[in-house]
């Protein structure tokens, strides 16, 4: 814990903050991970970047101002636990990388009994009662001890020879001092996720895409050069999909991207599976995503459009607790499932492209581009919509301020007044949805309304965009 000689304590702080200190424990060079590895196999050929790899610890953990560790924030290096199993058992053993959690998990336990607060620890105590588990005020010779015993466990004393501390403080509020966060990097945060992958491959429990993903052997591939009428084939009229995105008509996907899509709707939407599209940058990848989506968005809304009533789309209710709350949501009927997206990958930049520029009003080609603004603008007026048609669909939301118990009927609150033909009146005076000192009105939902990002709208018929609905001719090739 700071002492009052510490430098940091003549340090000014703001008024309402506090100090709050990141402690990485057990520093060691990265580089001697590699040259275990490249000991234990070989030298990889293609590697020609002898850099200095930087630093890591054996363990990271939060500390309060007034010295406490986080117990929830004690994090254990990975890298390290695998360094030690390299070295015993080895990797000729099966046990090698095997029971992650279990091995690492008692050396948590081991290194958290240095740390934990005393059973007599009047102010530990009284911050479990809040959920806040805190250790004893620790110093230097308590780290130095919980270095020895990680460092003891993992077996790494010769091989790493991690020691010393590397500290991080940094200002808090008071509101966050306690707050279990900070020490989410020394791993990977997809660890955990690769041992539940893993184990689902040991036990047989994985799914088609996972296994083509893992397979060793390729599946047959086709020479377009020599057999062009596979791409011809797959991009006939007749397969292509009902939805496309609203881009000007004088511009259509390219052959390639057509010939994307097409398959991809036809191979993984009545089942599951892996499919792979390559392009350097500029290529149209986000283009063909764009059409993906809208193929998607549009396929379950002509599903939805075939049910009898907005009832026929759940199968039961799904209730749960969350302190005093219960909420409930309807089970969707597994023939509507399956259209959720993912966007995702190793390069945080390529998804914040993607998830940005799709969704971008520039997204749109006029003129669809300023009835889309519209439609935006009259949408957020209409969420006394949403809660009627979850009222109507599942009567747990009937005590809903905005329920009505007649089917078709919605209470409108102060956000919009919904008139018959689905528009949103606003009050140009007051700026709400309704004129002051009036009573929210009952209005009918007309039953042809199409669904809007996924609801449903009542009387059972659902649409995308008539624009993204209308067919697709790909250019005559």
């Amino acid at each position: 814990m700071i002492t009052e000689r510490h430098p940091l304590q003549r340090r000014r702080i703001g008024p309402g903050l506090v100090w709050r200190h990141i402690v990485f424990g057990g520093v060691f060079p990265v580089d001697r991970i590699r040259d275990l590895l490249e000991a234990t196999f070989g030298r990889d050929p293609e590697s020609f970047d002898g850099r200095s790899l930087g630093s890591s610890a054996l363990f990271a953990v939060v500390v309060t101002g007034d010295g406490r560790p986080l117990m929830r924030t004690l994090e254990l290096s990975s890298a390290a636990w695998a360094a030690g199993r390299t070295l015993d058992p080895g990797p000729e053993s099966p046990k090698w990388l095997r029971d992650y959690a279990g091995t690492f998990g008692a050396t948590r336990l081991a290194a958290a009994e240095v740390i934990e607060a005393d059973e007599d620890d009047q102010e530990a105590e009284r911050l479990k009662k809040q959920d806040i588990l805190v250790g004893s005020p620790v110093d230097g010779a308590t780290f130095d001890d919980l270095i020895r015993v990680i460092t003891q466990r993992l077996g790494v004393t010769a091989a790493l020879g991690p020691q010393g501390l590397l500290v991080k403080s940094v200002q808090t509020s008071k509101t966050r001092q306690y707050a279990e966060d900070g020490t989410d990097f020394l791993n990977s945060f997809i660890v955990s996720d690769l041992e539940r992958v893993a184990d689902a491959v040991r036990d047989g429990q994985t799914g088609a895409a996972l296994n083509a993903y893992l397979a060793d052997r390729e599946g047959e591939r086709i020479d377009l050069r020599t057999r062009p009428h596979v791409v011809y084939d797959q991009v006939a009229p007749d397969r292509v999909p009902p939805g496309r995105w609203p881009t000007a008509p004088n511009r259509p996907l390219a052959l390639s991207q057509q010939f994307a899509v097409d398959a991809i709707m036809a191979e993984l939407a009545p089942a599951s599976g892996l499919f792979a599209v390559n392009g350097p940058p500029g290529t149209g990848k986000t283009t063909m995503l764009r059409d993906l989506v809208a193929a998607n968005v549009v396929e379950r809304a002509i599903r939805l459009s075939k049910l009898p009533t907005t009832s026929a789309a759940f199968t039961g209710r799904h209730v749960w607790k969350t302190g005093t709350r219960t909420r409930v949501i309807g089970k969707w009927r597994e023939d509507l499932t399956g259209f959720e997206m993912v966007v995702t990958s190793a390069n945080n930049g390529a998804v914040a492209n993607v998830t940005t520029e799709i969704p971008g009003r520039d997204a749109l080609d006029p003129p669809w581009r300023d009835s889309a603004s519209r439609s935006c603008r009259e949408r957020r007026g209409g969420a006394a919509r949403g809660r009627a048609l979850r009222a109507q669909s599942d009567p747990a939301h009937a005590g809903d301020r905005d329920f009505h118990p007649r089917p078709g009927l919605a209470r409108v609150g102060r956000q919009g007044q919904v008139a018959r033909d689905g528009s949103v009146d606003r009050d140009p005076g007051t700026g709400s949805g309704r004129s002051a000192g009036t009573r929210p009105r009952h209005v009918r939902l007309r039953h042809d309304r199409a669904a809007h990002g996924g609801t449903y709208a009542p009387g059972g018929h659902s649409s995308g965009d008539p624009r993204t609905s209308r067919p697709h001719r790909p250019p005559p090739s």
